[in-house]
């Protein structure tokens, strides 16, 4: 905390930046004169290498970097909390500002800029995934602005030393928890290596972009609300070749899109549901999900006669199998609509979305996931992760039944599940 006398946490030696000569650093609370020396060390070495801010080239965004600077300066002058490490010569390398933040909180950050908004908003997904509040059972706590170390001084321990300071800013605040968003593989190393648990991930994979030459970089995220649009509008372009929605040509058919754009808008609200998002921020993959609740009434209940056929066949199934008794739960995970866009397809992009489900789980303190698996493709992708078939039936044979959803895309109707 910043004072009169800055706080000196830890001191530590390691080599210096051009030679093989150890120096000693010092971990101390950031003075009030070096503020200024602060934030352009962030502007310097953090906005060019942060994953996030690197992917959407905020240093090349002038109204992003105004953004940035006001955040980070405001940020410590109103909190002034915030560590720094220096050189014995004085020079600053690295540098973590901190904030508390608290249960009745809005938001910890304000943006206004879109590609800001979208990093915040990743930021407070992971941290509401994260459960800070019920896990530990307090109403505020530590958090940071961001753990910067100039490039020329990494891989001497500063982070890891940043972030081991912590506990004893816990204690001078009198508070017991400390959490944060990390980024980049070297701070959650340092997290790790000064103690830090992880509660929550976001995985984030590379894949061939749609030319099908260059590489881009895939992240699984919940979906926000300003983008439930291009959600909807992905969900509706994908009617054309599910196969219960292609077996009634439900694209052509604008009464029952106009009933599932209200179904999966409902489901959207829940704020479960993830998405797969280039580094650009375009939208190419997504997975609606909710929670079925026993003895609840079905979200999908609906007078247009294809939804009622296709909700009709399912509870049927779903009858048979009787998932609650058999599984000895009483709610579990499920979804309606796993969908990626065609251009984007072959990449993985639908394994990824379902390797998201067992954290999302965790969070939501089930221990059962169960989908409907119309597609061949979806099938494979979810018996690469881990779910099993708990009820296979042809589509033939459905039509026996009385559920003709025959189609031209796929053969078998699967019912998968994945227990933790």
């Amino acid at each position: 905390m910043s004072e009169s006398t800055p706080k000196v946490y830890s001191t530590f030696t390691a080599k210096d930046k051009d030679s093989d000569k150890i120096i000693e650093y010092r971990i101390q609370d950031i003075p009030e004169d070096k503020y200024e020396e602060a934030v352009n060390l962030y502007l310097e070495h953090f906005i060019k290498d942060e994953p996030c801010a690197e992917a959407r080239k905020l240093y090349e965004n002038k109204h992003a970097v105004i953004e940035l600077t006001y955040l980070w300066r405001e940020g410590i002058k109103s909190s002034r909390l915030g560590v720094a490490c220096f050189k014995s010569d004085g020079e600053m390398v690295g540098v973590n500002i901190l904030s508390i933040t608290a249960k009745d909180d809005e938001h910890s950050i304000k943006a206004s800029e879109k590609n800001l908004k979208d990093m915040v908003a990743v930021m407070d997904y992971t941290m509401e995934q994260a459960n800070i509040y019920s896990k530990y059972n307090v109403d505020k706590y530590l958090s940071s602005l961001g753990l910067c170390v100039n490039r020329d001084y990494r891989g001497r321990g500063i982070a890891k030393e940043l972030l081991k300071a912590r506990a004893y800013i816990l204690k001078d605040l009198g508070l017991t928890v400390t959490a944060t968003p990390f980024s980049a593989i070297g701070s959650q190393y340092a997290a790790k290596g000064a103690g830090y648990e992880e509660l929550f991930e976001i995985s984030t994979f590379k894949a061939k972009d749609k030319d099908n030459e260059s590489i881009s970089e895939y992240k699984i995220q919940e979906i926000p609300e300003d983008r439930f649009n291009d959600a909807i509008r992905m969900l509706i372009e994908a009617t054309k070749e599910e196969p219960l929605c292609a077996s009634r040509n439900v694209y052509e058919n604008d009464e029952t899109k106009q009933e599932l754009v209200r179904i999966w808008t409902a489901m959207l609200k829940a704020r479960l549901s993830v998405g797969c998002f280039k580094d650009d921020g375009e939208m190419v993959g997504l997975n609606v999900l909710i929670i079925k609740n026993q003895g609840e009434e079905s979200l999908f209940v609906s007078e247009d006669n294809n939804i009622r056929d296709m909700m009709t066949n399912m509870a049927a199934i779903h009858k048979e199998i009787d998932i609650f008794t058999n599984f000895n739960v009483d709610k579990y995970l499920t979804s309606l609509g796993l969908c990626v866009a065609t251009e984007y397809r072959n990449r993985g992009i639908a394994k990824e979305l379902l390797k998201a489900r067992p954290q999302i789980m965790k969070n939501l303190e089930l221990t059962l996931t169960v989908t409907t698996f119309s597609a061949i493709g979806s099938q494979k992708a979810a018996k690469s992760v881990g779910f099993e078939e708990i009820y296979v039936i042809s589509y033939e044979e459905l039509k026996s039944r009385g559920f003709d959803f025959v189609n031209e895309f796929s053969d078998v109707y699967k019912i998968m599940a994945m227990k933790l």
